[in-house]
């Protein structure tokens, strides 16, 4: 015989190539990345697959008591005019079990075998290389089997593994095929050996794989847990293929388990796409008289022949190991033709993807790390006083601390004295009075806590000693001026922990995007600037605390302003005695499962405004009024003020929504302003008219508050200046210029003694260095991939031989 059973066919050529193809890319380990065709044998340890691959292979594989594959072993077979055999050892996963993502390779093991005789033995050698490999190749090719077989037990030895002893097979009576046999599923071991082989082949019969179950005839269908993992992995049967083994042992009288075989043979019972095949191999007479493969086959033709009741099967095709090598070889030539474009367009897409993640690390260290690094720092540094001092592109910093002072403003505004130019009134439960507490111009949000006149009262009688009437003592205004400035430090030190918070946060994101890579570097410029803000922030809480220090003494030199807003707030305050200024009353009822102040039930504007407009005022002295019984006063907050001595009618409400008209058209308060000036009364204005009031037995009480409010508005437009100020002066821009200078000094950059230690901060992150060299082990891998597809694609793969 020249040939083996398929060589000579018209697409043998192809055939050769592909499967060529297919045994480079899966040397050089592209299976890990790219789901290759193949054809993997498994079964039970004692279904005959051993018998099944010497029969394929025409070799002699390690036969002993228990488990003899410990390993995957790969056999690829190829027509050749000489016989010979090569054996190489392919790793792909770690001392973990971890698959290697990278470059792999095979290493030949021992020569170039031309005997069959020496294969058994140098595949119990390369496989203990495998299992072990802390040996030395030299050391175990010497070894006899007595050696081999008392390492093998040594407990450093591993019991299995996932790595491969790859046979390359070349010969006159072989066909072109290639598959993986894999170690026997087993009952009697323990559970984790057990758990590694089926793990082992279920990973093997995933995906693009033809799976060939070797199913013993001398048990039942039901009991192969092999046919049950790859229905489980192939549930349509579209890619198994099942080999009927040991025929020869189903004695003449198991007609039924004969007749049941059959049945599943000719795909009446568990029906496969592919079908089932039945082979007979030498029994253990036959393989002490070492029957050559050729012998094998001709005993196995004849068994089958004369045998019942194979000799009278329908389906005589599916008999014999030449039929079924057949079938694998074509199935799996079908495969690859159809799954190459795929494997090709996958292969370039991992390519890709390799590359952009590798543009993606850093560029390894340079050779000067102190320029380095301070090429960093100075890159560094840039940043930050970008986003201290900002730009059109780099505005969130400002923005946030701009944020923070803002808020710190509404705080301070809050803090605003609630006084209040009347009594409370008794029905009322809880009433907040939110007069204007900054100018009338602006929306701030008023105090939560009213101060009425009683309240004033009271604080000036605990703090009087020996004013004259009419004065009141300045420890009155002091307490007062204390209390609306009780919550300033605290405001001041949110505000500025806040705005340290955030250069914190800002510095740490720059930290990250620059010296990510750097662990060791990034550590140690993070403590340095840690020490470096909190020297900066004792700094600046020493300021803050002594702005507000002097904030507690009540001092201006602004005379002019503290009187306008003390006469503002004078007018203000007896308008709202008089009656002529809208209360606003916030009611507040509180439940005791309501939660804080904040959460009002309702909220109830009652606006007093009784006011009207008045006739032309006559500025000539009343006549003694008659008696008359007393009249309520409309406004609750409105005590009865002595008769005034002018009789000048009240003016109406400032409110915009109340004002009069009178008969020709022009505004009362115009037509008041004018006749006064006619008397000499010159550059009055509408808030003067308040002075003309008569007066009041609170109008100690109303100077005090008005005084207070007014200092308030100077003390208030003062800090929300200043403490922001000093926080963005003294810590924000303060830091931005510091850091370069001190980080230079820090890290000794320009010094000799800087160097060494600059070259140690600028080692890599171990795991960068790793995925680096994993990424660049994966870019050779997949490149060379790509070499081999486009040679096959240009017709540059040819079937070399193993010489």
């Amino acid at each position: 015989m020249t040939s083996s059973y398929l060589s000579a066919s018209e697409y043998a050529t192809q055939r050769t190539q592909l499967l060529a193809l297919m045994s480079q890319l899966r040397s050089v380990g592209a299976q890990g990345e790219l789901d290759l065709p193949r054809i993997a044998v498994i079964g039970h340890q004692s279904a005959g697959k051993s018998s099944l691959v010497e029969a394929i292979a025409g070799i002699h594989v390690p036969r002993d008591g228990g488990t003899c594959t410990r390993c995957p072993l790969e056999c690829r077979l190829v027509f050749a005019p000489e016989w010979a055999c090569r054996i190489s050892i392919r790793r792909e996963f770690d001392s973990s079990a971890r698959r290697i993502r990278g470059e792999v390779s095979e290493i030949p093991f021992g020569d170039l075998i031309r005997n069959r005789a020496e294969v058994e033995m140098m595949l119990r050698r390369a496989q203990l290389a495998v299992l072990d490999p802390t040996l030395e190749i030299a050391r175990i090719i010497r070894m006899n089997l007595q050696e081999l077989k008392e390492t093998l037990q040594d407990p450093k030895t591993a019991q299995f593994s996932k790595n491969f002893v790859c046979i390359d097979l070349e010969g006159p009576e072989l066909t072109d095929v290639q598959f993986v046999d894999l170690p026997g599923i087993i009952h009697n071991a323990s559970p984790e050996v057990i758990q590694l082989i089926e793990e082992m082949v279920v990973d093997n019969i995933k995906g693009n794989c033809l799976i060939l179950v070797a199913i013993p005839m001398t048990d039942e269908m039901e009991n192969q847990k092999a046919m049950t993992f790859a229905r489980q992995q192939d549930p349509d049967g579209l890619r198994t293929i099942g080999v009927l083994t040991k025929p020869d042992l189903v004695s003449a009288g198991s007609t039924t388990a004969r007749a049941l075989w059959r049945d599943v043979l000719e795909g009446r019972k568990h029906p496969l796409h592919h079908g089932y095949y039945c082979t007979r191999h030498p029994d253990d007479e036959e393989r002490a008289n070492q029957i050559t493969p050729a012998k094998a086959r001709s005993v196995e033709a004849t068994f089958f022949r004369q045998t019942a009741p194979w000799a009278h099967c329908t389906e005589q095709q599916r008999l014999g190991t030449p039929n079924l090598v057949s079938t694998l070889s074509r199935c799996l030539v079908q495969r690859i033709s159809a799954t190459l474009p795929d494997i090709v367009q996958k292969a370039d897409d991992h390519l890709e993807a390799c590359r952009k993640a590798l543009s993606a690390l850093p560029e390894p260290p340079t050779d000067d790390p102190a320029a380095h690094l301070f090429e960093l720092i100075n890159t560094f540094c840039a940043e930050l006083r970008q986003a201290v001092q900002g730009s059109e592109e780099n505005t969130d910093l400002i923005h946030r601390h701009n944020s923070l002072y803002g808020a710190f403003k509404g705080a301070i505004a809050r803090s605003a004295p609630g006084f209040v130019a009347g009594l409370p009134a008794p029905f009322m439960p809880v009433a907040v009075v939110r007069p204007n507490i900054l100018t009338d111009g602006e929306d701030g949000t008023g105090p939560s806590v009213p101060i009425y006149l009683s309240d004033v009262r009271e604080t000036l009688n605990r703090a009087r000693t020996r004013e004259l009437p009419g004065d009141f003592p300045p420890a009155a205004k002091a307490k007062m001026i204390r209390d609306f400035q009780v919550t300033w430090e605290r405001e001041a030190d949110d505000c500025f922990q806040s705005v340290m918070q955030s250069v914190s946060d800002l510095l740490s994101a720059a930290l990250e995007l620059l010296f990510s890579r750097f662990s060791n570097l990034k550590r140690a410029l993070w403590a340095c600037l840690r020490r470096l803000l909190q020297e900066r922030a004792q700094d600046c809480a020493k300021y803050l605390g002594a702005i507000l220090e002097i904030e507690k003494l009540p001092r201006t030199q602004n005379d002019d302003i503290l009187k306008a807003a003390a006469d503002k707030w004078m007018v203000k305050y007896k308008d709202q005695r008089g009656g002529r200024t809208p209360m606003i009353l916030n009611l507040l009822p509180r439940h005791p499962h309501v939660g804080p102040p904040t959460d009002t039930v309702f909220e109830c504007v009652l606006i007093c405004s009784l006011a009207s407009a008045a006739p032309r005022p006559n500025l000539t002295p009343a006549p003694a009024p008659t008696a008359s019984p007393p009249q309520p006063s409309p406004n609750p907050f409105h005590t009865p003020a002595p008769t005034p001595a002018l009789n000048i009618p009240a003016f109406r409400p400032t409110t915009p929504f109340m004002r009069p008209q009178s008969a020709s058209g022009v505004e009362p308060v115009d037509e008041v302003l004018s006749m006064l000036a006619r008397l000499g009364f010159t550059g009055l204005r509408e808030e003067d008219l308040g002075r003309l009031q008569a007066g009041d037995d609170y109008e100690t009480e109303i100077r005090l508050m008005s005084d207070v409010r007014g200092y308030f508005e100077v003390s208030y437009r003062r800090i929300i200046d200043t403490v922001p100020g000093i926080i963005d002066s003294k810590f924000v821009r303060g830091i931005s210029g510091d850091f370069q200078a001190q980080l230079v000094a820090e890290f000794k950059l320009g010094q000799p003694e800087g160097n060494a230690k600059c070259a140690e901060y600028l080692r890599e992150d171990p795991a960068v260095i790793a995925k680096r060299a994993d990424l660049v082990q994966r870019l050779n891998m997949l490149e060379t991939v790509q070499k081999e597809l486009l040679d096959f694609g240009s017709g540059g793969t040819d079937a070399d031989g193993l010489d």
